[in-house]
Protein backbone atom coordinates (compact mmCIF):
# COMPACT_ATOMS: atom_id res chain seq x y z
CA UNK A 1 0.00 0.00 0.00
CA UNK A 2 1.08 3.68 -1.17
CA UNK A 3 1.06 5.95 1.79
CA UNK A 4 1.39 9.36 1.70
CA UNK A 5 1.86 11.77 5.02
CA UNK A 6 1.49 15.63 5.04
CA UNK A 7 2.29 17.18 7.97
CA UNK A 8 1.04 20.83 7.98
CA UNK A 9 2.63 21.97 10.74
CA UNK A 10 5.29 24.70 10.42
CA UNK A 11 7.47 23.79 13.14
CA UNK A 12 10.42 21.62 12.34
CA UNK A 13 10.23 18.19 14.63
CA UNK A 14 6.47 19.60 15.96
CA UNK A 15 4.28 16.52 17.69
CA UNK A 16 2.23 16.13 14.00
CA UNK A 17 5.69 15.29 12.42
CA UNK A 18 6.52 13.06 15.59
CA UNK A 19 3.15 11.04 15.52
CA UNK A 20 3.25 10.15 11.68
CA UNK A 21 6.67 8.95 12.18
CA UNK A 22 5.51 6.36 14.49
CA UNK A 23 2.02 5.91 11.84
CA UNK A 24 4.70 5.83 8.91
CA UNK A 25 7.13 3.06 11.18
CA UNK A 26 4.19 1.06 11.91
CA UNK A 27 3.11 1.34 8.65
CA UNK A 28 5.91 -0.07 7.17
CA UNK A 29 7.20 -2.65 9.28
CA UNK A 30 3.94 -4.08 7.67
CA UNK A 31 5.43 -3.83 4.08
CA UNK A 32 3.59 -0.58 3.38
CA UNK A 33 5.28 2.63 1.49
CA UNK A 34 5.28 5.47 2.95
CA UNK A 35 6.07 9.24 1.63
CA UNK A 36 6.15 12.22 3.85
CA UNK A 37 6.03 15.71 2.97
CA UNK A 38 6.28 19.01 5.40
CA UNK A 39 4.12 20.96 3.72
CA UNK A 40 5.71 24.80 5.07
CA UNK A 41 8.85 23.40 3.28
CA UNK A 42 7.39 23.37 -0.06
CA UNK A 43 6.27 25.44 -2.75
CA UNK A 44 2.58 25.02 -3.03
CA UNK A 45 0.77 27.94 -4.29
CA UNK A 46 -3.18 28.11 -3.35
CA UNK A 47 -5.92 26.76 -5.63
CA UNK A 48 -7.28 29.77 -8.13
CA UNK A 49 -10.35 28.59 -8.58
CA UNK A 50 -9.80 28.53 -12.11
CA UNK A 51 -11.68 25.21 -13.56
CA UNK A 52 -9.33 24.15 -15.32
CA UNK A 53 -9.28 21.26 -13.58
CA UNK A 54 -12.84 20.40 -14.06
CA UNK A 55 -12.22 20.60 -18.21
CA UNK A 56 -10.53 17.43 -17.44
CA UNK A 57 -6.54 19.37 -17.86
CA UNK A 58 -4.05 19.15 -14.90
CA UNK A 59 -3.94 22.00 -12.21
CA UNK A 60 -2.07 25.05 -13.74
CA UNK A 61 0.29 25.25 -11.26
CA UNK A 62 3.87 22.96 -11.79
CA UNK A 63 4.69 23.12 -7.98
CA UNK A 64 5.47 20.70 -5.29
CA UNK A 65 2.07 20.83 -4.97
CA UNK A 66 1.59 18.95 -8.16
CA UNK A 67 3.70 16.21 -7.01
CA UNK A 68 1.45 15.78 -3.71
CA UNK A 69 -1.85 15.74 -6.33
CA UNK A 70 -0.18 13.22 -8.53
CA UNK A 71 0.99 10.79 -5.62
CA UNK A 72 -2.44 11.15 -3.69
CA UNK A 73 -4.24 9.98 -7.05
CA UNK A 74 -2.30 7.00 -7.59
CA UNK A 75 -1.37 6.47 -3.98
CA UNK A 76 -3.78 4.04 -1.40
CA UNK A 77 -3.98 6.05 1.51
CA UNK A 78 -3.49 9.31 3.09
CA UNK A 79 -2.35 10.82 6.38
CA UNK A 80 -2.91 14.56 7.33
CA UNK A 81 -1.40 16.13 10.30
CA UNK A 82 -2.08 19.73 11.27
CA UNK A 83 -2.31 21.62 14.52
CA UNK A 84 -5.55 23.66 15.12
CA UNK A 85 -5.14 27.15 15.02
CA UNK A 86 -7.54 29.38 15.61
CA UNK A 87 -10.45 26.63 15.33
CA UNK A 88 -8.92 25.03 12.12
CA UNK A 89 -5.54 23.45 10.71
CA UNK A 90 -2.89 25.40 9.68
CA UNK A 91 -2.52 27.68 6.41
CA UNK A 92 0.26 25.09 4.90
CA UNK A 93 -2.39 22.01 5.14
CA UNK A 94 -5.38 24.05 4.42
CA UNK A 95 -3.66 25.04 0.97
CA UNK A 96 -3.05 21.68 0.11
CA UNK A 97 -6.28 20.53 0.89
CA UNK A 98 -7.83 23.63 -1.26
CA UNK A 99 -5.31 21.83 -4.03
CA UNK A 100 -6.90 18.43 -3.33
CA UNK A 101 -9.77 20.33 -5.45
CA UNK A 102 -8.16 19.65 -8.66
CA UNK A 103 -8.09 15.50 -8.58
CA UNK A 104 -12.01 15.25 -7.73
CA UNK A 105 -13.04 17.46 -10.08
CA UNK A 106 -11.05 15.99 -13.17
CA UNK A 107 -12.19 12.90 -14.77
CA UNK A 108 -8.43 11.81 -15.74
CA UNK A 109 -7.09 11.27 -12.38
CA UNK A 110 -7.21 7.52 -11.34
CA UNK A 111 -8.41 9.05 -7.84
CA UNK A 112 -12.29 9.40 -9.82
CA UNK A 113 -11.52 6.39 -11.85
CA UNK A 114 -11.39 4.33 -8.92
CA UNK A 115 -14.07 5.92 -7.61
CA UNK A 116 -16.62 5.86 -10.50
CA UNK A 117 -15.35 1.99 -10.72
CA UNK A 118 -16.44 1.31 -6.97
CA UNK A 119 -20.01 2.93 -7.58
CA UNK A 120 -20.90 1.49 -10.59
Amino acid sequence: MEILALIGSPHKNSNCEIIVDEIAKGAEENGHTVTKYIIHDLDVAPCSGCELCNKGNDCRYEDDGTEIIDKLANGDSVILASPIYFGQMTAQAKTIVDRFYSIFNNLKKALVKMQRQLLF
